[in-house]
Formats: structure tokens, C-alpha cells, sequence
């Protein structure tokens, strides 16, 4: 990983140092790509703003108002990731909502097959982070990643609270 000058300058050098341990972990920063893959959302409109489609080896946060279909959408992304990576692309998606039914996985025309797709109902922040960790790291698949939604994540430390 290549770090920009300018920002090299500008960061705190607890930050830097913080960059440099990891850096081998690190795919990009400031809006360098690994990747300059693009896969399609199936939208012009989407595609012309994103430069072509979503990028491969990059994570995007998607937001809007409720039933704007946004999950919708990111699972007809994650059939996008399947038809271009026929052989090693899974889609691991976290339900933390629980609204993901097979009638809407059916009309994403994403393949539901375990052998490229996981769907896993948790709102655990902790768990959908490290087991979204683990799944990158694997290494004998291209991953999408699909949570929804992260405002429905919780952390395990809140769920005992009581309020």
C-alpha cells in the first residue's frame, strides 16, 4: 500500500504509525483502489455516479429513507458479484433487520445455493465484523458482503443495558 505524500504530512504521527503496522492490511487510502474492476448495479443512473458500477475490493454505504429499497438493491448487487465471479463469488448477508424473505431473495434473482450465498440473521456488531474478518480472509472466495442495515447493529456490551 502506497501512502499520498500530502496525507502522509497532514496525519498525526500516532495515526502514521498506526497505518504503518497494518499496512499490509490495508487495501487503500485517500481513494486509491487495489481494484479497478467495476461490477454493474443494474442501474444506469447508479452506474454513471459510481464510475461504472461498484468497485471490486472497496465497501460502500448505502442510505435513504425507509422502503426506498436499498435491500433491494444490495441484493441484486450481490447477484451482480455471483453472475461475474461464477466460480469462487459468494454472498455472505447479515440479516440484523430480519426483513430478508425468500420471497425477496427470489425477486433479487440472487442464487440462494450454499455454495454462493450465506444468509446470517444477527444484529451483533461484533459478530458481523469478525465473522466478515474471517470470511475476507479466507481466501478461496470473492466476497460480497451485504448487512442489513448497520443502524440495526447493536453491540454486545449495549444489548445488556437496561434503559
Amino acid at each position: 500500500m502506497k501512502i499520498d505524500k500530502d496525507l502522509k504530512e497532514a496525519l498525526d504521527p500516532e495515526i502514521l504509525e498506526i497505518i504503518e503496522e497494518f499496512k499490509e492490511d490495508i487495501v487503500s487510502l485517500s481513494g486509491e483502489s487495489k481494484s479497478k474492476d467495476k461490477i454493474t448495479t443494474s442501474s444506469l443512473w447508479m452506474d454513471n455516479v459510481l464510475g461504472g458500477g461498484y468497485s471490486v475490493g472497496s465497501w460502500s454505504n448505502f442510505y435513504g429513507n425507509e422502503e426506498a429499497g436499498k435491500t433491494s438493491m444490495g441484493l441484486v448487487w450481490g447477484r451482480n458479484w455471483q453472475l461475474n465471479f461464477p466460480k469462487d463469488g459468494y454472498v455472505f448477508c447479515f440479516d440484523a433487520e430480519g426483513r430478508i424473505t425468500h420471497e425477496r431473495l427470489f425477486n433479487s434473482g440472487i442464487s440462494t445455493s450454499p455454495d454462493q450465498f450465506l444468509r446470517i440473521p444477527t444484529n451483533r456488531a461484533e459478530t458481523v465484523y469478525n465473522m466478515s474478518e474471517r470470511f475476507i480472509r479466507m481466501g478461496n472466495k470473492k466476497c460480497f458482503i451485504l448487512v442489513d442495515s448497520l443502524d440495526a447493529l447493536e453491540l454486545g456490551s449495549d444489548a445488556e443495558k437496561q434503559f
